[in-house]
């Protein structure tokens, strides 16, 4: 675990999976091992505490709707299931929720096209006003 927290302490420095390989004597691919091994050493433990936590409310929660459960109060019953929710989604119990994204990349040449067509527009419009100006000046009395 040595290791893992020197490739951390490399990683939060800003270095690179290779340059720190390089730096220890090891492959990158152990490097970013090791900063994985650092990183669940770092972040499980608070997790798994706040889980705890959150458990030990809903259980409260639950076990004091119970008497109103036992009777059939459907409001009661409700709440419970939104407890029995929470706590699903609380421990990853439940499908992960599928979201569909649609990307568009903008590249250089879009934004010189855009910018072509946005000064051609302007050309347009420009000699359009000139137009109806000329139009406009030569029907006029000299």
């Amino acid at each position: 675990m040595d290791q893992a927290w020197k490739v951390h302490e490399l990683r939060l420095a800003g270095h690179s999976y290779r340059a720190i390989g390089k730096l220890l004597g090891i492959n990158h691919e152990t490097v970013r091992n090791r900063s994985m091994e650092a990183n669940r050493a770092i972040v499980l433990p608070g997790v798994e505490e706040m889980r705890k936590i959150e458990d030990e409310r809903l259980d409260m929660l639950f076990k004091a709707l119970m008497p109103k459960i036992q009777i059939g109060d459907t409001r009661a019953i409700e709440q419970a299931l939104k407890l029995l929710e929470r706590r699903a989604r609380l421990h990853g119990l439940d499908k992960p929720i599928e979201i569909n994204a649609t990307v568009h990349e903008i590249t250089e040449y879009d934004r010189e096209l855009a910018e072509f067509a946005r000064e051609a527009m302007m050309r347009r419009e420009y000699a359009r006003q000139d137009e109806t100006a000329r139009l406009d000046g030569s029907e006029s009395p000299a």
